[in-house]
Order: C-alpha cells, then sequence, then structure tokens
C-alpha cells in the first residue's frame, strides 16, 4: 500500500507489536515509524526489561523484513499518554504525507487498512473530515455497515494527511468550546469540561479536546459501519482501562465499501448515550468538578498538555 505509512506509540507493551507490524505488512505497508515514551521518574527494573524487550521484538522483526523502512524513536522524558501521542504524530505527519496511528494495545484487522484507503479518498473530496477513525461500537442495525460522518472521532486506530493534521493540531493546541450550536447545553458543558480537564492535565487524554473541536469547528471524523481495530489494553500496563472495561476486545468486523458517506443522527444519539454516557446530568456534574478542581480537592496527574507537548 503505497503511500500510506505507519505510526505505532508504545510504552511498556512489547506483546502486541509483532502482530501489528505482520498485519499492516500483509496490508502492503513499508514505511514504520515506532516511538516509545521514555520511562517515569520513579521506574524500576521491570520496567527498563520491559523497554528493552520492545526494542528486541522491533530489532528481530526488522531483521526478517528487510525490504521496510523502519525507525524506532525514544523519547528521553515520560510525557504521558496524550501529549507522547502527539508528539508522535507531528514526527511521522513531518515525514509522511499519509499516515495510520495505532498505539501498542490496539489491534487492526487487514480491513482496516483497506478502509483507510478509501477513506483518504474521502479526505481529498471532502474539506469537512480531518480524520478517519477505525472504531465503531453502534450496532450494524443502525450503522447499517456503512461508513459514516460523525463528530465523536473514535481513536483507537485512525488516520489522516499531514494536511490535515495542521488544522487539527491547531485546534488541539487552542481549545475553545463556546458555541456548539448544534448540540444541547448539557453535552456542551460535557465536552467544555472535559477538554479543560485534559487541558491543564487533572486527566492524561485528548480525545475530549478532539471531538470538542470537531463541534465547534464543524469538522467530522469518518467512521467505518463495523469495528476494525479491537482494544486489548486490560493488562497491568494499562492506561485508562481495565478489565472490566466494556468497549475492549470487541470482536472485529468486516470493511465494507459504500457510498456516502453519511451524517447518521441515529448513530449520533447511541454513541453520546451508551459509549459516551452523556445525559442531563452533566449540568450539574461538570460545575461540581470544576469548583472541586479549583480547591485543589483534585489533584493533577501531569503537567498541562501544552508544557508537555511541544
Amino acid at each position: 500500500m503505497l503511500g500510506l505509512a505507519l505510526l505505532i506509540l508504545t510504552y511498556k507493551r512489547s506483546q502486541n507489536l509483532r502482530e501489528i507490524l505482520d498485519t499492516a505488512y500483509e496490508a502492503g505497508l513499508r514505511d514504520f515509524y515506532i516511538l516509545v515514551d521514555g520511562l517515569k521518574f520513579n521506574h524500576d527494573s521491570i520496567d527498563v526489561q520491559k523497554q528493552k524487550q520492545i526494542h528486541s521484538e522491533i530489532e528481530s522483526w526488522k531483521l526478517v523484513h528487510e525490504n521496510c523502512n523502519l525507525i524506532i524513536k525514544l523519547h528521553s522524558a515520560n510525557l504521558g499518554c496524550s501529549a507522547s501521542v502527539l508528539s508522535g504524530v507531528d514526527w511521522i505527519a513531518s515525514n509522511e504525507e499519509r499516515f495510520c496511528v495505532l498505539e501498542d494495545d490496539c489491534i487492526p484487522s487487514i480491513d482496516f487498512f483497506k478502509y483507510v484507503r478509501d477513506g483518504l479518498q474521502i479526505l481529498n473530496q471532502r474539506n469537512e473530515v480531518l480524520l478517519i477513525s477505525g472504531s465503531q461500537f453502534a450496532p450494524k442495525a443502525i450503522t447499517k455497515n456503512s461508513w459514516l460522518l460523525s463528530h465523536y472521532a473514535l481513536t483507537w486506530g485512525w488516520a489522516t494527511d499531514s494536511t490535515r493534521w495542521k488544522i487539527l493540531r491547531e485546534l488541539l493546541k487552542y481549545p475553545q468550546v463556546k458555541k456548539c450550536i448544534s448540540i444541547t447545553d448539557y453535552e456542551r458543558r460535557y465536552w467544555r469540561a472535559g477538554s479543560r480537564r485534559a487541558a491543564e492535565g487533572y486527566v492524561d487524554v485528548w480525545d475530549t479536546i478532539l471531538v470538542a473541536s470537531l463541534f465547534e469547528h464543524h469538522f467530522y471524523s469518518l467512521l467505518p459501519g463495523s469495528n476494525l481495530v479491537m482494544n486489548v489494553g486490560d493488562d497491568e500496563d494499562a492506561t485508562h482501562t481495565t478489565n472490566d472495561s466494556t468497549w475492549l476486545n470487541q470482536p472485529l468486523g468486516k470493511y465494507v465499501q459504500s457510498d456516502g458517506p453519511l451524517f447518521n443522527p441515529k448513530v449520533e444519539k447511541w454513541l453520546r448515550k451508551h459509549f459516551y454516557r452523556i445525559g442531563f446530568r452533566h449540568i450539574f456534574s461538570t460545575e461540581v468538578t470544576r469548583t472541586l478542581d479549583i480547591f485543589g480537592f483534585h489533584k493533577k496527574r501531569v503537567g498541562s498538555l501544552q508544557e508537555r507537548w511541544k
């Protein structure tokens, strides 16, 4: 699949790297970038060994696939989940025109890469579409197994191009959630609070800023009709997920090329209600959370996103 590169983001997991690389290779990709986040200041010898195992897995795979361009980059310090992802995308976007992004706990199907190939054509045709998401949790009864336009960018496996990344990084650097006139007040409060807490470092995520920015500026992500990336991140190295997380280990579906894409209000409603669980209670809960943050009852997990993502 000429002209499409893959960025893999990892920290301490080595067990999934070979499967991700093998699937991408089978799909025709030959350009790979692997970013390893640096260890935390309080790391132990086990953490060091895990990162050594990552390098060992990569080097052994590289020896067998000499026709590939595979570059490894190691951060000298720990940036955290969100800043590591975003700095990694900066890295690949400065070298490649079109690329996929997968974290080390996100296992793609070969159909994911077929879908991305077709989705990139949509990006060329539709200026309002900024990225291609590989996950889908809404049932086929309402997705109709067709690709869709959505403000809800699901980032367990995604793709874009360097031109759109320039737009996205500006939205992520300077998030504003003021109007969002197309959504209810309680959902606006939900995304505004999520963006603030992510930007200030109370939570180490970036997807809330992304979704809020898509709403605010009337941009979209392309979603598949069925799930094409499985998140298996329920091990001891998981940061945000546990073995009882509802959306882990969701079965992989088949990609079917379809007309469109179309905006489907039923899918938006389903994701809002069942995946994000946004409801009327967020009118009050977001204000409570803000008050607790102001008075220091909640501690920041990391430094601000702007400080870490430079």
